[in-house]
């Protein structure tokens, strides 16, 4: 993903995510190569009552924060880069993306008191995106459309779990319950400076 390649709407409404010219799927036979991507912005009306907690959840507001705060040392047009070191500025590599998601899996974990599974990888989000989507009610096509699954098939027998008594911790850890954890990855200190 490119910074290029995004495109936020009037008054970041949303956003519409492209590939980067060149990318190469997993899969080379999925039809959704080229998939674009709008997501909408968390408005109050889309969260209910109360848009202050849900507000730290806005896929477009955290995307618009960093890429403001990632601007002043950005040497490159790939949307993550590091944040520190000698590197920084310059292209993450998608192993450092991974330790990324992992340390964000296990601090929300961490947050709740609860110890991280083992085994968990940068790919685990897979598997409980498209179970969340599932268990919200999201149709089968849309789910394997959004991953790039031809088959149907491949979210029944690979991906599917069980997140019904999942979500409300996750809310609760999103906005700022029950949340005294100290974790930090190695590596994953600093910030914008």
């Amino acid at each position: 993903m490119n910074v290029d390649s995004m495109q936020f709407g009037p008054g970041d409404c949303n956003i519409t995510l492209k590939p980067r010219l060149g990318y190469v799927p997993k899969s080379l036979s999925t039809p959704f190569r080229a998939q674009v991507i709008t997501l909408p912005a968390f408005t109050p009306e889309l969260a209910a009552l109360n848009a202050a907690p849900h507000r730290a959840l806005c896929p477009v507001r955290a995307l618009r924060a960093y890429v403001d705060r990632s601007a002043r040392f950005r040497q490159s047009e790939q949307l993550f880069v590091c944040f520190g070191g000698g590197t920084k500025g310059r292209p993450v590599s998608k192993q450092r993306l991974s330790h990324w998601v992992v340390d964000a899996i296990a601090l929300a974990y961490c947050s709740q008191g609860m110890e991280c599974p083992i085994g968990v990888r940068g790919h685990s989000t897979r598997a409980i995106a498209s179970s969340w989507a599932w268990a919200k009610g999201i149709s089968i096509k849309d789910i394997c459309m959004a991953a790039g699954w031809s088959l149907q098939n491949t979210f029944a027998r690979f991906y599917k779990l069980d997140v019904s008594s999942l979500t409300s911790q996750v809310l609760l850890v999103s906005t700022g319950g029950n949340s005294t954890c100290n974790y930090q990855s190695i590596g994953s200190a600093g910030g914008f400076d």
